[in-house]
């Protein structure tokens, strides 16, 4: 890539920043500073680079990667800390997980058997060193490197993801898009003493993940 086209490419990161996350309600000096920091141009197909800033969510190898400022919001409600483990899910996750693990985080990614190969090899083009990727099922999770502080689901869910939940550590939390009222809330889940609780943090859609929905149910 030219010398042009990184500066193009910055260029736009910056008025995302500006012109979508930070009037999207996310003041997390942090978060802001991870996302006009961290390439999204290359978790992209070549075909959508041009698309990579773009206020919407893109579609990637295996699934979709959410629009910025949903990402952004969503990292930000998980309040991450320098050294917490994190569990990102989902095809479109390995951008995700480059911004958390630019926040001091270590990252282990679960993005599924489609998007394994690209998710990948993006991360090891922008030397994020700090994730981990696991081949195996999104629903399922890597219980063999919890409990983790926290877990982002990139991507829909309905019910509750127990699987996922039983990952995490007392205390921590699971952000993601509930769809189960079929109109879609950002939602904050919280694993406690006295039971797991649940905060609405924004209206938000996204395609469900496979997996993360019950199997229908059929009566005869």
């Amino acid at each position: 890539m030219t010398d042009a086209a990184h500066q193009t490419y910055a260029t736009r990161r910056r008025q995302m920043v500006d012109c979508q996350i930070r009037t999207f309600d996310v003041t997390d000096r942090a978060v802001l500073g991870a996302m006009d920091e961290v390439p999204r141009e290359a978790f992209v197909v070549d075909s959508q680079k041009q698309l990579a800033y773009i206020d919407s969510p893109l579609r990637v190898p295996g699934g979709t990667m959410l629009a910025p400022m949903v990402i952004a919001r969503l990292i930000q409600g998980l309040d991450v800390n320098e050294g917490d483990r994190i569990l990102a899910i989902g095809a479109g996750a390995a951008y995700a997980a480059a911004v958390l693990s630019h926040l001091g985080a270590t990252v282990v990614l679960v993005p599924g058997e489609a998007a394994l190969e690209t998710a990948t090899a993006s991360l090891a083009a922008i030397g994020a060193a700090g994730v981990t990727v696991r081949n195996g099922a999104e629903a399922a999770g890597a219980p063999a490197d919890g409990p983790f502080d926290s877990i982002l689901i990139e991507g829909g869910f309905v019910g509750v993801p127990e699987a996922l939940v039983a990952q995490l550590r007392e205390g921590g939390s699971l952000a993601g898009i509930d769809m189960s009222d079929g109109a879609g809330k950002a939602v904050l889940l919280t694993l406690g003493k006295v039971g797991s609780g649940r905060r609405i943090l924004f209206d938000a859609a996204a395609p469900v993940i496979g997996g993360l929905a019950p199997a229908p149910e059929f009566s005869f």
